[in-house]
């Protein structure tokens, strides 16, 4: 067993990370629900998620393509032209830029619809500024990752800013929930500059550099859009859905619920993350025996570390949402609901990430956009006719069902079991990879 463990150190520290930003997130969550009630919750979660959510929209699939094709770089043991580097950056930081345009435009729609007319002083030009860094840190992240630096990556993605926010709360340098707004835009600025400071240690101007053409990501990320947006859509558009259709107070009551109970599923991501590279260099070396033995890896354990965490939280939930008020604890069955639709969906292991790594975004992209219409038509319908319960339930399931999907899919068309980790051989459905890079 602990030879076990070590064999996947990477993989557990990468769970600990995301652990650790989930306590930290926990944490300001935790100062405004405590200090100021679901109301100021609402308002923080609806300007942060905003900002996280339309950050996924400018990078859309340009990270998971860098990571696909800048992996080639270890494998081959070269380092990446400066110019492919620049590219996919720039690329996804002009994207965020328009697209915090685009809300400063429509200010007044999205402060009457989403906000009901309770937005935070200056709310959509920290959503734009808060988007814009969120972007550069999702973008050096896959970077980092792509180059085996997955302490790193994970730090700069999802723990270093929760964290100096929290920090800051500790040290008694935050007072109301403007404050905390800014030191969130703050830290997002600050941790994005490290991501891409670090990131240049990995460029040179070599002959044998690895030099991706931007076309070749492009054409890569656009399926993966959708798909990205699928994955990353519930945690917004489930929050802005319950503002919008039952109040700002209801979504800080939803979004309390959603974050600790979706936690588990933002750990095992960061475990997937540190095998998606893994599986794409050795989808690139055309080892389908190794992606089959590392999907089930990543599979079973993520498994046997999350799941006495759900036992836990379904029992001794009530207990943590009182911490941060009484009114919290409406919550709970909240808690329950997606704490079920979260452990199903991990125990679907990273079928999604095969799926698109080897060669077969357009399935993926339609699965993607199919979890992705249900969602939009469903979560307004629930939330309709069975109020906050409603939502949680089509939040919970209808990703269990895309996530079902894939794993049938890549079952067969790329001949993997990602349950057992066996490979099947060449199936003649299976199209070809795409030739990692021109070098």
């Amino acid at each position: 067993m602990i030879a076990y463990f070590r064999s996947h150190f990477q993989a557990l520290v990468s769970i600990g990370v995301r652990g650790a930003s989930v306590i930290a997130s926990f944490a300001v969550a935790y100062y405004i629900g405590h200090n100021f009630g679901p109301l100021a919750n609402g308002q923080y979660a609806l300007v942060a998620q905003t900002a996280i959510f339309c950050s996924t929209i400018a990078v859309g699939g340009m990270d998971l393509a860098s990571v696909r094709y800048f992996s080639a770089a270890v494998a081959y043991k070269v380092p990446l032209a400066p110019a492919s580097l620049l590219r996919a950056l720039g690329y996804s930081l002009g994207a965020g830029f328009l697209i915090a345009l685009l809300l400063f435009a429509t200010q007044g729609l999205v402060k009457n619809v989403l906000f009901h007319g309770t937005l935070p002083p200056y709310g959509v030009l920290l959503i734009g500024a808060i988007l814009i860094g969120r972007t550069g840190t999702r973008m050096t992240a896959a970077i980092l990752r792509s180059q085996g630096e997955h302490l790193v990556a994970q730090c700069v993605d999802v723990l270093a800013i929760p964290t100096i926010v929290t920090g800051m709360l500790a040290l008694g340098m935050l007072h109301g929930l403007q404050s905390v707004l800014y030191a969130t835009l703050g830290a997002g600025w600050v941790v994005a500059l490290f991501g891409l400071w670090r990131s240049l240690r990995f460029i040179g101007s070599q002959p044998d550099a690895l030099n991706v053409p931007f076309s070749r990501l492009l054409r890569t990320s656009l399926p993966l859009w959708l798909t990205t947006i699928a994955m990353n859509i519930a945690d917004w558009y489930s929050l802005a859905t319950a503002a919008a259709a039952l109040g700002v107070y209801e979504a800080g009551l939803f979004r309390v619920a959603f974050q600790i109970g979706t936690a588990l599923s933002f750990s095992a991501t960061g475990l997937y993350n540190v095998f998606t590279s893994q599986i794409s260099a050795a989808i690139a070396l055309e080892d389908y025996q190794r992606v089959a033995r590392l999907t089930r890896s990543s599979t079973r354990l993520v498994i046997l570390l999350l799941l006495p965490l759900v036992v836990g939280l379904f029992l001794a939930g009530g207990l943590l949402l009182g911490l941060i008020g009484p009114e919290f604890r409406a919550a709970l069955v909240l808690l329950r609901i997606f704490l079920v639709g979260q452990l199903l969906t991990i125990a679907g292991g990273p079928a999604g990430l095969v799926l698109a790594m080897s060669g077969h975004e357009k399935l993926n992209l339609a699965i993607s956009s199919t979890v992705t219409a249900g969602l939009l038509v469903l979560g307004p319908i629930a939330a309709h006719f069975f109020g906050l319960y409603g939502l949680a339930v089509a939040t919970a399931c209808v990703p269990v069902a895309g996530n079902l999907a894939n794993i049938i899919l890549v079952y067969r068309v790329v001949g993997i079991n990602v349950l057992t980790g066996q490979w099947l051989g060449p199936r003649k459905t299976r199209e070809p990879a795409e030739p990692i890079a021109a070098r």
